[in-house]
């Protein structure tokens, strides 16, 4: 009986364990990286916080502020950026959201990143001109320099 207990909760860990696995097979490839990203720049990570997104779409009388929202939060960085690849160019710094789980990106406050980045409008945003923000993940190729071949096929595809 012991056993067959174990075994139910070993199986139900590894279930619910793979469910929120990220599921990246493997990295892109750099032109299909590219092509997938609105934005893709070099920068520094400058700041961390973290951002709640809350629905309130629901709320028609403020007395009704006590109840528990749908919210999601994401990690916030702020990136300094050295330069761009593709997307705007105009920007120093860029705000990157990248998400609490498995998937998310984790970055080390002072070290320099190539970002692939994707544009998201904010959660429970239903406006007509909704906030967009950049967002990552590890399914992206956005990761530590580590490889200037990397930096020069990125030059090399991105001329103009």
């Amino acid at each position: 009986m012991q056993m067959k207990k174990l075994s139910l909760t070993v199986f139900l860990v590894f279930i619910c364990t793979a469910a929120y696995c990220c599921d990246c097979k493997k990295l892109r490839p750099i032109k299909e990286a590219i092509k997938n990203a609105d934005a893709v720049f070099i920068a520094e990570a400058i700041s961390f916080n973290s951002i709640t997104f809350y629905d309130s779409s629901n709320i028609k009388d403020t007395k009704e502020i006590n109840i528990k929202l749908p919210s999601r939060t994401f990690q916030q960085y702020k990136f300094r950026v050295y330069t761009f690849f593709k997307g705007e160019t105009k920007q120093d710094t860029v705000t990157l959201l990248t998400d609490f789980s498995t998937c998310g990106s984790q970055f080390t406050l002072g070290n320099w990143y190539i970002v692939y980045s994707d544009l998201i409008k904010a959660p429970f945003d239903t406006s007509e001109t909704p906030n967009k923000y950049h967002h990552t993940n590890d399914c992206t190729r956005t990761r530590s320099i580590i490889d200037i071949a990397e930096i020069n096929e990125l030059t090399r595809l991105t001329k103009k």
